[in-house]
């Protein structure tokens, strides 16, 4: 994740005799600096790679062989100019997490027929974004604005239940949308209205209660002593997981299917290992 320079999006031949054996094939330019996150199109035509530094959001085409062709279109989310203007450093990025936006993550609802729509998470504006993927390129057909200060760092959705789940990095909690999808384009919503695209039904934390809230100080910058990492489902679509790095934890909530798939802290576990991302 270099500031400094582009990330790149490198492709590997898998041994499938051998799964350890993997043979760099190539390596293309991502289109942006701090390349955090890969999705590839239900097609699979197409790879999005996400840009947290600069907010940048590429698409890649891919070949029938899975090659990795140089990025073919690029769309930069508004206000990540700050960038270019002014150069921030990491201590800067530290101190103000939210002064400029940070893209995190780009996920396909599975619920409609086709592409889907994408989803793009934004940290730094609190946001979660709607694209159409049409003809080699993402058009933006919505937006919708969140609780100030959460940080949406990743989402997920449920395979059945029209419901999407966010982590939010910032606050150390986990957040339950009810999915409202829309035909024609929707202007910026808060997620507060009813029969928002993304409406918010519940916010849990991640963290036991001796947790939450605690923060440190590093290299004279306050900051939090946990930040959420990874948020993944369950392919029963029974069990929601969360990594809290810091805490050095997986939070694991249960899924009320029936219940719009409101979720319960079922349990805090070690990961006996260090920053689990």
């Amino acid at each position: 994740e270099c500031i400094d320079q582009p990330g790149e999006v490198l492709t590997f031949a898998l041994d499938n005799t051998i799964p350890s054996n993997m043979k760099l094939v190539s390596r293309e330019r991502a289109g942006g600096k701090s390349t955090c996150y890969l999705k590839v199109s239900k097609d699979c035509s197409t790879l999005t790679a996400v840009n947290y530094w600069d907010a940048k959001v590429c698409l890649l085409p891919l070949t029938e062989s899975g090659d990795v062709q140089p990025v073919a279109f690029t769309t930069t989310h508004e206000g990540a100019e700050y960038v270019d203007a002014n150069n921030p450093d990491r201590t800067e990025h530290w101190m103000y997490r939210q002064r400029w936006p940070h893209a995190h993550c780009a996920e396909v609802e599975p619920y409609s027929e086709g592409q889907g729509r994408f989803y793009v998470c934004d940290l730094g504006k609190d946001a979660v974004l709607e694209y159409a993927l049409e003809e080699g390129a993402l058009r933006k057909t919505g937006q919708v604005n969140l609780e100030a200060g959460l940080g949406p760092r990743h989402c997920v959705f449920h395979p059945r239940t029209k419901a999407c789940y966010i982590v939010n990095e910032l606050t150390s909690s986990v957040s339950l949308y009810k999915y409202n999808p829309k035909e024609l384009f929707g202007e910026e919503e808060s997620a507060t209205e009813t029969g928002a695209l993304l409406e918010h039904v519940q916010t849990l934390s991640t963290l036991p209660e001796e947790w939450q809230d605690k923060q440190t100080i590093k290299n004279g910058v306050w900051k939090a002593a946990s930040h959420c990492s990874e948020i993944r489902i369950h392919p029963s679509g029974k069990l929601l997981f969360v990594g809290n790095r810091g805490h050095d934890s997986l939070a694991v909530f249960t899924i009320d299917e029936e219940n719009g798939g409101a979720i319960a802290l079922s349990e805090i576990a070690p990961t006996n290992g260090e920053c689990p991302r």
